[in-house]
């Protein structure tokens, strides 16, 4: 991609000012009944921006599940959001393909029950590929 090669070209002050664009994973957000409500690219704060979203339209009660949810718990309450996501009851759990990496305590607290949705989203990858062409 020409932009990589710009990149790795440029001088460092212009490699610092890009590297907010690396990407570090995929955030979804999904409803209890297993809908799919949103799915993003992760850049640095897209997590929060989501959780923000998510609060200004469901108000209350929501539940999210992340790979690093032990770390971005700790981020959000830092954030300017961090009142108003214990305010209005937001909560964090683990997903399944995640939880033999975390400890037992961890496990038993946040593990997630729901592999489901992220299995029947997935399963349509290559449909969505083929779709896009």
């Amino acid at each position: 991609v020409c932009v990589d090669c710009w990149h790795n070209s440029a001088p460092k002050s212009q490699n610092k000012m890009f590297a907010i664009f690396k990407k570090s994973g995929i955030f979804i957000t999904v409803c209890w009944h297993g809908f799919l409500l949103t799915i993003c690219d992760m850049v640095m704060k897209y997590p929060i921006a989501l959780i923000k979203k998510l609060m200004e339209v469901f108000r209350s009660n929501i539940l999210y599940r992340y790979d690093i949810k032990c770390a971005f718990e700790k981020i959000l309450l830092c954030s300017t959001i961090g009142d108003d996501a214990k305010r209005l009851n937001v909560q964090g759990v683990v997903p399944a393909f995640h939880g033999h990496a975390h400890t037992c305590l961890c496990q038993l607290q946040h593990h997630s029950k729901c592999k489901v949705t992220l299995d029947e989203h997935f399963c349509f990858a290559d449909m969505d590929r083929y779709t896009a062409l």
